[in-house]
C-alpha cells in the first residue's frame, strides 16, 4: 500500500490551482504507473482561516475530493 500526502501553502486564489496541478501530476503519475487511486479514501483539509474561497479539488473528471476538518494518518 502507497501513501501520498500533498501539502501546499494556499495564501490567493491563484495557489488553489497550483494545488489541482499538483493533484493532476499524481493522477498522470499513477495511470503511468498502473496504479489506481481510491478516491473513496482521497481527503482534503484546509488549516488555517478560511479567509480564500476554496473550490474543491478534483479527483477525476467525475468528482472531487471530500474536504474533512480531520482525519487520522
Amino acid at each position: 500500500m502507497l501513501m501520498t500526502l500533498l501539502y501546499t501553502e494556499v495564501l490567493s486564489q491563484s495557489d488553489c490551482s497550483c494545488m489541482q496541478n499538483y493533484i493532476q501530476y499524481v493522477i498522470d503519475w499513477a495511470f503511468k504507473n498502473d496504479m489506481l487511486l481510491n478516491g473513496n479514501k482521497t481527503k482534503e483539509m484546509v488549516l488555517g482561516p478560511s479567509k480564500l474561497n476554496r473550490p474543491n479539488l478534483l479527483l477525476t473528471s467525475s468528482g472531487c475530493i471530500e474536504r474533512v476538518t480531520q482525519f487520522k494518518l
